[in-house]
């Protein structure tokens, strides 16, 4: 028979209030032995509590609050080595798992506070070794894959709300090999290979409704060769141009051919691009470009500098007529401009400063007739001339 004994100075206390105990507690083997201390508060276990084998070795030590197991509890063997530990929060395991020579080994579990499984992972002397699970709070898995020497390693997968989102092969904590994403509907979203943690290859991206929506290469995480992007009816929205070989610039130069959902070009001309990971950060227009209207016909071109227009620009009617001529500087209209009727002939003409008409315009009718003069000031009028009524 066990023997307990109460070691608060309670002498006087009456035999119903014994019940709530109080103070510090020993219970002892039947060989006397020590089999467990700890403290009592109002009746309940509180603080650090220790229990131990016959032998007197410790088997278990761990701490409660208000009665319930409270932080981290340590196992023992009958020799007095740790074989396991486990974590509590009021009362409900948080994680347990086996530990050799005080650090983890085996299959570790953690859970969260409604008891559901949150994760699952394997260790070989405290290192993340084998397998590793991980869920959300509706038990849904979020991942599943493997831990070779603390890194990520082998075939991993990873899911949103139930569904399978992506899937593919680490080596050395850096995606390696082919990897696939998918759709909530598990239609496949995309598709291709990385090398060394890098895109790299032929990569297909997809609409919802199953059409290829972009096809082209990757070069250590940056676009090379030609890019197609398509709408989701199957006809060519995007033709991009990359150099095929990679080079040490900061900014890279590529063509592009833009196109309207009836599959005539819409624009088409150069950007300079700055990349990362085969993501565009920022893209600027260089060099001739070429406007067109959906039914075909060119309506503008002209050149742009890092992204503002320069030079000389047309505009054009949709009969093919010059509308407008005139050149921009830093991306303002400065110089001469000469603007047109759909015929041909002169409409008005003049001088632009910084953006703003400046010096003495002239406006003529359709029969090609002088019919005003103004003179603009910073593009205010400050003298008119009307010569024909």
């Amino acid at each position: 028979m066990n023997t307990t004994k109460n070691l608060a100075n309670n002498p006087d206390k009456e035999l119903k209030e014994e019940k709530l105990r109080n103070g510090f507690f020993e219970e002892f083997h039947t060989n006397g032995n020590l089999k467990n201390e700890g403290e009592y508060i109002n009746g309940k276990k509180e603080g650090t509590w220790k229990e131990y084998f016959e032998n007197g070795i410790l088997k278990e030590e761990g701490s409660y609050k208000n009665e319930r197991k409270h932080g981290e509890f340590k196992i023992y063997d009958l020799n007095g080595s740790q074989i396991q530990r486990l974590s509590f929060l009021k009362g409900i395991l948080q994680e347990k798992g086996k530990v050799i020579n005080g650090k983890k080994d085996g299959v570790w579990d953690s859970f969260f506070e409604t008891g559901q499984l949150k994760s699952k992972q394997e260790f070989k002397e405290g290192i993340w070794n084998g397998i590793w699970e991980r869920y959300d709070e509706n038990g849904q898995q979020i991942e599943i894959g493997n831990y070779k020497n603390g890194l990520m390693d082998g075939p991993w997968q990873f899911f949103k709300n139930g569904y399978l989102h992506e899937k593919g092969n680490f080596v050395n904590d850096k995606k390696e090999g082919e990897w696939e994403s998918y759709q909530k509907d598990g239609k496949l979203k995309d598709k291709g290979s990385f090398k060394n943690g890098e895109v790299e290859g032929n990569w297909k991206i997809y609409h919802k409704n199953g059409l290829l929506e972009a096809n082209g290469f990757y070069k250590k995480s940056k676009n090379v060769g030609k890019w197609e992007v398509y709408y989701e009816n199957g006809i060519i929205k995007v033709i991009e141009i990359y150099n095929e070989e990679l080079t040490n610039e900061e900014w890279e130069v590529y063509q592009g051919e833009y196109f309207f959902e009836n599959g005539n070009l819409k624009e088409k001309g150069s950007y300079s691009a700055l990349t990362s990971y085969g993501i565009c950060i920022q893209k600027k227009k260089v060099g001739l470009w070429f406007y067109y209207s959906e039914n075909g016909q060119l309506i503008e071109t002209g050149e742009y500098n890092e992204g503002l227009r320069e030079g000389i620009w047309k505009h054009y009617f949709e009969n093919g007529k010059l509308s407008e001529l005139g050149s921009f500087k830093n991306g303002k209209k400065d110089g001469n401009w000469e603007y047109y009727y759909n015929l041909g002939l002169t409409k008005e003409k003049g001088k632009f400063i910084n953006g703003e008409k400046d010096g003495v315009w002239e406006e003529f009718n359709s029969n090609g007739e002088l019919i005003k003069k103004i003179t603009y000031k910073n593009g205010k009028t400050s003298f008119w001339d009307f010569l024909r009524f």
